[in-house]
């Protein structure tokens, strides 16, 4: 079943990485696809099979870490701009710098404690199985960059074009 899913999920993938263009342009077509998707909530429910309770738990789950997140990374990007502008500064006070250095550290170990609950919690409302999708999505991910160089080798069969 693990081998099905990640064989399917490297089928899927495969076409982005086939485009042969650059990471932009890449990122690009794939936006131009995804306004014709359902966006990636539903996307994942849908994956996963989730129960209305799940389901509901999920937007719930992910309705707070984006809540909590965004105002974490809007301190991030204030910070950031004083960093900036500081180091921007002649003679600034080094002092002064490595305190903001420290602050925008901790709020990046702030994001990442948020990133890790919100990926805790979420498994926790999982089913075995649906763990087990998690997991093979996991890997697809981490097997990606090497199924473009695998496919440009022609060491793997291509999936057909999509169609339109």
């Amino acid at each position: 079943m693990k081998r099905a899913i990640i064989l399917l999920l490297l089928a899927l993938c495969l076409p982005l990485v086939m485009t042969g263009t650059s990471r932009n342009a890449s990122t690009s077509a794939v936006t131009n696809v995804g306004a014709q998707e359902p966006p990636p909530p539903v996307v994942v429910a849908a994956f996963l099979n989730l129960s209305e309770a799940q389901a509901a738990q999920f937007r719930d789950l992910l309705n707070e870490f984006q809540t909590s997140v965004s105002g974490l990374q809007e301190q991030l990007g204030g910070r950031q701009n004083q960093l900036q502008g500081m180091l921007n500064t002649p003679g600034a006070d080094p002092a002064s710098v490595g305190g903001l250095v420290l602050e925008i550290h901790a709020i990046e170990l702030q994001v990442g404690q948020a990133v890790q609950s919100f990926q805790s919690h979420f498994f926790d409302l999982l089913t075995a199985e649906q763990k087990g999708k998690v997991q093979a999505v996991a890997l697809a991910a981490q097997l990606q960059p090497a199924v473009g160089a695998f496919a440009a080798l022609r060491l793997i069969p291509l999936p057909p074009p999509p169609q339109p």
